[in-house]
């Protein structure tokens, strides 16, 4: 029984010295940091920026940040939009985009241009003996803002889906023209032979962008892009200027003019292309 007391008392003994040890090791380390001086000689400053460093290496091999630059091709565009005074429109063409990003893990984010070209003709019958001659001309440009979400890290697995949203302005210019060549009276009681329409637009709209597609890693730096782009186009203002001809000749007071609203104006399509990381 005696041992065991005497045991007892040694570790209490070594504790007590232990702690008085600990208490002696922070006074002396808190009155070196009072003096601006650690246990390794840097000053507070210097052990700040080393922390800093240390943290944004640990942040930079968590999430590898690089940028980028796109291109693509848009074989096939599908324009359409609801005019007050047609009704529905449809329309077809090709485009491109380029752009320049960033990549920071699993997040993208990019300024885009793409443009749209759009080239419409045919001549008709519809009214026989009538004709009608349709000539239909659209360019934009447009300039994005987009963000995308990638399933997956790059380099993670070789076929990455994604998903991806934007905003921007459109600069839209656009030319329609018919010609009709028929017979009939004006609202005023005026006699024609035929009669033209000419309808165009020159503004800048907001846009929107939805899309999704696939990245497929061709090396770690270059991937084929594939994906589906649907861009909506705030409201415009279509001007049309009416005239009609009696025998070849067209008068002041033959002319009509009409301002018409736009609406539900998207432009959609697929693209291909291609991704390079640097």
């Amino acid at each position: 029984m005696k041992k065991l007391t005497a045991l007892c008392a040694l570790f209490a003994l070594a504790a007590i010295d232990a702690s008085a040890q600990t208490s002696q090791y922070h006074m002396w380390q808190d009155d070196s940091r009072s003096r601006g001086r650690n246990n390794s000689g840097w000053s507070n400053d210097q052990w700040e920026r080393e922390n800093h460093w240390e943290n944004h290496n640990r942040w930079e091999d968590e999430y590898e940040t690089s940028f980028y630059i796109t291109a693509a091709y848009l074989p096939s565009v599908s324009e359409t939009y609801k005019d007050e005074g047609l009704g529905n429109e449809n329309y077809s063409g090709t485009g491109f985009s380029v752009g320049l990003g960033m990549e920071m893990g699993q997040i993208r984010g990019e300024i885009l241009y793409t443009q749209y070209d759009i080239d419409y003709s045919k001549i008709q019958n519809s009214l026989p003996p009538n004709t009608e001659e349709w000539d239909f001309k659209s360019r934009t440009h447009s300039i994005m803002l987009n963000g995308f979400y990638n399933f997956f890290e790059r380099g993670e697995y070789p076929i990455n889906p994604y998903v991806g949203a934007g905003i921007g302005l459109t600069r839209v210019k656009s030319d329609e023209f018919t010609f009709v060549n028929t017979s009939g009276t004006t609202g005023g009681g005026i006699a024609f032979d035929d009669y033209e329409v000419d309808s165009y637009i020159d503004e800048n709209l907001f846009t929107y962008m939805l899309g999704l597609g696939l990245l497929i890693d061709l090396t770690d730096q270059l991937s084929i892009d594939i994906g589906y782009r649907y861009n909506r186009l705030a409201d415009a203002t279509i001007k049309t200027d009416y005239y009609y001809f009696e025998n070849g000749t067209a008068t002041a007071v033959d002319f009509e003019f009409r301002d018409d609203k736009i609406k539900n104006w998207t432009f959609q399509g697929f693209h291909v292309g291609v991704k390079l990381s640097f």
